[in-house]
């Protein structure tokens, strides 16, 4: 192993759930950091799902090339979402400006799984907060699989279900305000993605929910009536209280997360307060469930 390479000694961490999710003390991230701080935040990502490092000063441009050490960068699908200057970066928050997500991420979701391959690696950066900077919740879709009954988890576990950006062109999620759906050339371009219900992890065969509120329009496989009543109890179980962490922002706030694993609202600020946050992310691979892997041809095609 390289000097480069050898194993640093573990940060102080301080965990932010009884289940998930910790803080990371001390540790500061830029894109000329030693490959060993990677190595850490992947390893800290893959055990506790969430992490949070503070006080960062991440321009747009360092907080790309912080992402591409992580792997391979996003370009959002939708040319309105990503800053003027950054392509790696989306905005989003409430500024009145044409760039970025006005109302981005009001609604639990995890990052676009309205795409054949959602987000894989999240990260958030405060840019500005109002004088009260609000929240950020996430709610660990693991938890939230394991803690439902014997026999409803039976009766999802190779299920499918539709995922759609204009989802949330109803305005009727809780909290989302109503978008223009997508243009014809971006339609044509993204239409609606078919996930497992129940998503596998590839490497540790752990299962977890994969379904939320802002994208999931329809169970598939089984009769409406019974698939509208599936799906609001699952959406139930995905956002209760005991799964949630809730993470009130600070100045310079970054925070890294498994989209897979882990879906995630932010809390509207008051009327008038400006809030704006850069989003950046890591590809991601297509999901797969216990399907795939009674039956591999099935993810094989």
């Amino acid at each position: 192993m390289s000097a480069a390479r050898k194993q640093a000694p573990p940060p102080a961490t301080a965990a932010l759930h009884d289940a998930f999710g910790v803080e990371v003390v001390g540790l500061s991230v830029g894109p000329d950091a030693g490959d060993a701080v990677f190595d850490t935040l992947r390893a800290l990502v893959a055990a506790h799902g969430l992490v949070v490092l503070r006080g960062q000063t991440l321009p747009p441009a360092a907080q790309a090339a912080v992402t591409r050490r992580l792997g391979r960068p996003e370009i959002h699908a939708l040319d309105h979402a990503r800053h003027a200057d950054q392509p790696e970066i989306v905005v989003e928050g409430n500024a009145a400006a044409l760039q970025g997500l006005g109302d981005a991420g009001l609604a639990w979701h995890a990052d676009l799984t309205w795409r054949a391959a959602p987000t894989r690696l999240s990260l958030l950066r405060a840019e500005h907060l109002p004088a009260t900077p609000g929240e950020i919740l996430f709610a660990h879709q693991g938890l939230a699989h394991d803690r439902l009954d014997a026999w409803l988890r039976w009766r999802i576990e190779y299920l499918d279900a539709e995922h759609d950006h204009d989802r949330r062109c109803r305005g009727d999620a809780p909290g989302w305000r109503a978008r223009p759906a997508l243009a014809a050339p971006e339609r044509a371009a993204h239409p609606p993605a078919v996930h497992p219900v129940v998503r596998l992890d590839p490497a540790s065969g752990r299962r977890s929910l994969f379904v939320n509120e802002g994208t999931t329009t329809r169970l598939l496989g089984v009769p409406a009536d019974e698939a509208e009543r599936l799906l609001a109890r699952l959406l139930a179980a995905a956002t209760d209280p005991a799964v949630v962490y809730r993470h009130g922002w600070r100045p310079g706030d970054l925070l890294l997360w498994d989209n897979a694993l882990l879906i995630h609202r932010v809390v509207a600020s008051a009327p008038g307060e400006v809030i704006q946050l850069h989003r950046s992310a890591v590809t991601g691979e297509r999901p797969v469930g216990p399907l795939s892997v009674a039956q591999p041809w099935v993810s094989a095609g």
